[in-house]
C-alpha cells in the first residue's frame, strides 16, 4: 500500500502518524518546508519527507497552482489513499484533482474551541467543502464521532476513530541530548501549549498560591504562545516560584520542560483531544486532566493521571498537592503512563488499527467503483 499523507501544519503529530503509516506500507509525507526545523533532528528513510514552499492562505491563484502541483507529485508516486492530516483552505481542492485516489481527513476538533483564533481563521465552509469529497473522516474518540455525526456533512458510516498518538518526538529529542533531571528538591509542575480560554489557566493561577501555601518546594512553569497575560502580569511577577514564557517554545526548550516536569496540569474547559497529553504520555509523566472531551477517556482508560471538575480550583489545588506529596501516587501514575505508551497506545497497535481504517476506505471504493463521495 502506498500512503500520501498531507500536512499543513502540525509537525510533531505528522511525523508521528509517518512513524506509524510506514509500519503498513510506503508513505510519503507532503509537509510544508517552514518545519523542517520541526523535524530535521529526527531520522527519516530517504525521501519519505516531500518538502515543499507552500502559499499563504490569502493567495488564490498561488493556492491553486500549488494544488495542482501536488496532485502531479501524488499521481506520479502512484498513492493508493491520500490522508489530509490538517486544514488548510486550499486542500479541497485536491479530491476533485485526485478523483481516482481514495481520500480520508483527519478532523482534530469537530467544533471550534473557546478563544481558538488561529482555528476561527479557517472557514468552516471550506473545511465542510473538503469532508463532503472524503471516502472516510477520522476523529480522535467515540465522543467526537458522536459530535461530527451531528454537525458535519458527512455520512456516519465514514466516520473511523483513531486515538491520538503519542508524540514521541519530544522525548527522543531529551534522549539524544542526555538531558539531566534537576536534582534541587523543586516540584515542577508544566502548563504547556498554545494559550487560549479553553485551556483553562486563569484557574491555575488562581490555584497557585493555595498549593504554594503547602508546598513551599514547588514551582509553576506556563510555557506557550496565545491570550495576553497582562491582567496577571504584575501579580505573576511578584512570584519567584513562576516562571513564565509566553511565546514560541523552540523543539527543544519543549523537550527540556517536559523532561524537567514532575507533573503536567490540563485544567481545560472544554476539549476534544491534547497533543499535550500525548508529550506527556511520550515522557511517563502524571497529569491532573479536568473531566472534559476525549482526553478525559484517554486518562480515565490509561489509569496515567486524576481527573478533576472543570473550573473547579479546590480540586485543582487537591489533586496538584497530592502528587507532590504522594511518591508512591506519582510513581504509579508514571507506569501507567509507561504502560500505556508499550501496550495500547503503541505504534504497532496503531498501525494496525489505521492499517484497518485505509482497507475499509479502499474495499468500499473497490465494492462500488461508481460510489459518489460527496455527501449532502
Amino acid at each position: 500500500m502506498r500512503i500520501a499523507l498531507v500536512a499543513a501544519a502540525i509537525p510533531d503529530y505528522s511525523t508521528e502518524l509517518l512513524d506509524i503509516a510506514s509500519k503498513i506500507g510506503d508513505v510519503a509525507l507532503y509537509i510544508s518546508d517552514k518545519h523542517y526545523d520541526a523535524i530535521r533532528p529526527r531520522p527519516r528513510i530517504p525521501g519519505q519527507i516531500r518538502w515543499s514552499k507552500w502559499p499563504r492562505q490569502r493567495q488564490p491563484l498561488r493556492n491553486i497552482l500549488f494544488a495542482r502541483n501536488l496532485c502531479s507529485q501524488i499521481r506520479r508516486w502512484n498513492a493508493d489513499i491520500v490522508h489530509v492530516l490538517s486544514m488548510d483552505p486550499w486542500v479541497h481542492l485536491l479530491p476533485r484533482m485526485l478523483s481516482s485516489t481514495p481520500f480520508i481527513s483527519t478532523v482534530h476538533d469537530v467544533k471550534v474551541h473557546p478563544g481558538d483564533i488561529n482555528s476561527q481563521r479557517m472557514p468552516r465552509s471550506l473545511i465542510n467543502l473538503l469532508i463532503r469529497q472524503c471516502d472516510g473522516i477520522i476523529v480522535h474518540g467515540e465522543q467526537l464521532r458522536a459530535a461530527a455525526q451531528i454537525a458535519l456533512p458527512v455520512n456516519p458510516a465514514n466516520i473511523y476513530t483513531f486515538p491520538h498518538p503519542p508524540l514521541i518526538h519530544y522525548s527522543e529529542i531529551a534522549k539524544q541530548r542526555g538531558f539531566a533531571k534537576p536534582n534541587d528538591g523543586i516540584f515542577r509542575v508544566l502548563f504547556f501549549g498554545r494559550i487560549c480560554e479553553y485551556k483553562g489557566l486563569k484557574y491555575l493561577l488562581d490555584t497557585i498560591p493555595l498549593v504554594h501555601a503547602c508546598i513551599p518546594f514547588i514551582r509553576f512553569v506556563i510555557a506557550g504562545q496565545g491570550d495576553d497575560l497582562s491582567n496577571y502580569g504584575a501579580w505573576i511577577r511578584s512570584l519567584d516560584y513562576v516562571q513564565i514564557h509566553n511565546r514560541y517554545i523552540s523543539l527543544e526548550e519543549c523537550a527540556l520542560l517536559f523532561f524537567e516536569a514532575d507533573l503536567v496540569v490540563l485544567p481545560y474547559i472544554e476539549a476534544s483531544q491534547s497533543g499535550v497529553l500525548m508529550i506527556a504520555m511520550a515522557f511517563g509523566l502524571p497529569v491532573v486532566v479536568t473531566d472534559v472531551g476525549e482526553m478525559a477517556t484517554t486518562v480515565r482508560s490509561t489509569g496515567m493521571g486524576i481527573l478533576i471538575p472543570p473550573r473547579d480550583t479546590t480540586a485543582l489545588a487537591s489533586a496538584i498537592i497530592d502528587v507532590a506529596h504522594d511518591n508512591h501516587l506519582r510513581q504509579e501514575l508514571s507506569t501507567r503512563a509507561k504502560t500505556a505508551i508499550s501496550h495500547e497506545y503503541s505504534r504497532e497497535v496503531l498501525s494496525y488499527h489505521l492499517l484497518q481504517i485505509y482497507e475499509a476506505v479502499l474495499n468500499r471504493r473497490t465494492n462500488c467503483p461508481m460510489h459518489h463521495r460527496r455527501h449532502p
